[in-house]
């Protein structure tokens, strides 16, 4: 099998910080996640998440040009320039209303309108609790994704090791899988058992009804949650954390998130220091710098990998 890819920088510098502007000017800081922006496929939304803002991006030029956050750390609800964000690290465009954003934080669910922040589930205390939006405590929360009726918003969480679910209609929450342990368990519901969600993304695969399976991207490998019967399994990787990879199937802190509508059936996968993707199209936040552009084919996910050691290198 066989894979080619070509990288380039879209925007941003190695030199972390904050700055709008032209793509060779602009700067961001842990760049973590980004989505479609839903009233205008020319942007991208990037989670600038150490400079605790939201970022848009024209994906032509790669020019910043607006910042929703103060860029203070806090859980302030408020206008597109005072409200504060603590650790932004996902978002999902929300497909009902153009503009609108569901954002995952640390401990909490923010929802923009276009115009105004507001916290929609979870506290400025992290925790663990299911049950009514404002009393549900998240710890961490790392991937965010909707459904394509605006009704159900999956959350994933880093430190709680859980993934939940919010009902958007009713304003609850529940856990759907994990026992909050670090482990790398196969099973139904709160019986199985993941590691530090990082992302997460509807599974595409032939055969597969459209948004019955998720992906997540874990510690310990990419789990397969299929939400009917709630079974959570290995999809591919090792089951345990280790340096040494097996056949090429090692996952170590990758994040997933689905392309641009109106396909929307590309993966993308991200780590630190590798990335693996069926994508012909993709966009990488490069940790602590730039946000990245790059073109490329994979003939087979499960054994081709390209390995991108730190630094900054196209190519």
């Amino acid at each position: 099998m066989s894979s080619s890819f070509t990288v380039s920088v879209l925007s941003g510098q190695l030199e972390s910080g904050w700055k709008d502007g032209a793509a060779a000017t602009a700067k961001f800081n842990h760049p973590y996640h980004l989505c479609d922006t839903k009233n205008d496929t020319t942007l991208l939304t990037v989670c600038d998440t150490l400079n605790n803002r939201l970022r848009e991006v024209n994906r032509s030029t790669g020019s910043v040009y607006a910042t929703i956050g103060s860029g203070i750390a806090g859980c302030k609800d408020g206008s597109i320039k005072d409200a504060q964000f603590h650790y932004p690290t996902s978002a999902c465009a929300d497909p009902a209303r153009a503009g609108g954003l569901y954002i995952g934080e640390h401990s909490s669910i923010r929802y923009f309108d276009g115009k105004t922040v507001t916290t929609i589930a979870g506290h400025a205390t992290q925790g663990f609790a299911d049950g009514a939006a404002k009393d549900a405590r998240f710890n961490l929360i790392n991937a965010v994704l909707i459904t394509a009726n605006g009704q159900t918003l999956y959350i994933g969480e880093h430190n709680n090791n859980r993934l939940r679910c919010m009902d958007l209609k009713s304003r609850t929450v529940k856990t759907l899988a994990g026992t909050g342990k670090a482990a790398s368990v196969d099973g139904v519901g709160t019986a199985a058992a993941l590691a530090s969600m990082h992302g997460m993304c509807f599974e595409r695969s032939a055969g597969v009804k459209l948004e019955s399976v998720i992906l997540i991207a874990t510690m310990h490998g990419l789990r397969r949650y299929e939400i009917a019967s709630g079974e959570l399994c290995l999809r591919w990787g090792l089951g345990e954390l280790t340096d040494v990879p097996v056949s090429g199937n090692q996952l170590n802190s990758d994040r997933l998130c689905c392309d641009d509508p109106p396909t929307l059936d590309r993966l993308f996968e991200y780590s630190e220091t590798g990335q693996r993707t069926t994508n012909t199209q993709f966009y990488v936040g490069c940790r602590m710098h730039s946000k990245r552009y790059g073109t490329g084919v994979v003939h087979d996910i499960e054994r081709t990998v390209c390995n991108l050691d730190t630094g900054w290198v196209d190519g």
